[in-house]
């Protein structure tokens, strides 16, 4: 039960192939020729060997290995030619078919070694083993334990060295390509009134250090120069917001523009002053207490408004000589601007004149009218 060996060495040489796909897995092919030994009373034959098998994952240290393994003899016949062996059920010749081998197991590979054990199969047992008599645990010899010890250093490439470069002639440096300019566009103001101006400026750059022209344009409104870095812009008679643009040429096919955006606005609303006539008594012109009232709402208007100008109308009742109301009505107007001026209105913004009786507002021939042409007028003159 237990066996007999030939006592014979056997020599099996192979050769093997195997490739990687997708650096997950590795498939292996081989094919070989399996030389058996003779010993005394056996002709045994020789036969060709192939196998196929994968690996899982190829890369890693620790993989999943499943192989199928055969062999092909080239003399069916084998022969024993000593003792006989008929009471033990065993032929003198005997032709086993093929084998098929099937193994399944796992490797540890590292350093160059590797190590692994699985379990084999023999797929066509029944076949190349049908002249012998089968035992009853026929199944159970289908199975087999293997255990692999090796050392397989592994493909090595072999990359030639490097040609050596012989170095080259200088050669000159080749011109730094023109490089564009900058420009920034500025507005002072950006808000302008129907016709009036503004200023529009230019800030650029050339990387280059080239001599940059300018060209400002707009679709309306009008520049004073077009062709400079600054230049004033009068704005068109129309309200809304018009682009202006500035471009720089560098002479070399480089350009670069900006655009501002200016608000064109409809002119302010004149205010509209109004202010109450003076009245003095009859043949005075010393200011009465309420005149100041009066007067400081003027002081206030002219500091609010620069371009305010004022005149000072002297005027009188009818009552008296053309001459004697002529003076008179100066004197009034005259006490007025020196009150306006005492509060810090500057003489040249004020004006006096004096009419006399020549310019009455009121009806002089009754008296409850004529006192109310004893006054001073003020009147406004925007600059």
């Amino acid at each position: 039960d237990d066996g007999l060996g030939t006592g014979k060495p056997d020599f099996q040489f192979d050769l093997i192939g195997s490739r990687e796909y997708n650096q997950r897995i590795e498939l292996t092919a081989a094919a070989g020729i399996k030389v058996r030994g003779q010993p005394e009373g056996y002709n045994l034959t020789q036969g060709f060997k192939w196998g196929i098998g994968a690996g899982f994952p190829s890369r890693s240290k620790f993989k999943a290995i499943a192989e199928m393994h055969g062999e092909a003899l080239f003399n069916q016949k084998q022969k024993y030619t000593g003792p006989s062996l008929a009471s033990i059920g065993m032929p003198s010749e005997w032709d086993p078919d093929a084998t098929r081998d099937l193994f399944g197991g796992f490797q540890y590979s590292a350093n160059g070694f590797y190590f692994g054990t699985g379990v084999s199969y023999t797929a066509s047992y029944g076949r190349h083993r049908r002249d012998f008599v089968v035992s009853e645990d026929s199944d159970f010899d289908r199975l087999g334990l293997q255990v692999r010890l090796g050392y397989y250093p592994g493909v090595r490439n072999f990359a030639p060295p490097a040609a050596t470069v012989q170095p080259s002639a200088p050669t000159a440096p080749p011109m730094p390509a023109n490089r564009p300019p900058t420009v920034k566009a500025r507005c002072e103001p950006c808000t302008v009134e129907v016709g009036r101006q503004l200023t529009a400026s230019a800030d650029a750059q050339d990387p280059d250090g080239d001599t940059l022209r300018y060209r400002w344009s707009s679709p309306t409104g009008s520049f004073g120069n077009a062709a400079d870095r600054q230049t004033p812009w009068t704005a068109p008679g129309q309200v809304g917001a018009v682009p202006i643009t500035v471009t720089v040429d560098d002479g070399k096919g480089m350009t670069a523009t900006d655009t501002i955006t200016v608000q064109v606005i409809a002119p302010a609303a004149k205010k509209q002053f109004v202010f109450e006539d003076v009245h003095f008594d009859f043949d005075r012109y010393t200011l009465r207490a309420e005149a100041t009232r009066l007067l400081d709402e003027a002081v206030k208007a002219m500091s609010e408004d620069p371009n305010l100008r004022i005149t000072v109308e002297g005027h009188t009742c009818n009552i008296g000589t053309t001459e004697y109301n002529l003076a008179l009505g100066e004197r009034r107007s005259n006490a007025v601007r020196e009150y306006l001026a005492s509060r810090g209105v500057a003489a040249a913004r004020l004006q006096n004149v004096s009419y006399g009786e020549e310019r009455p507002k009121h009806d002089n021939s009754r008296e409850e009218t004529r006192r109310l042409n004893r006054r001073a007028a003020l009147t406004i003159r925007m600059q």
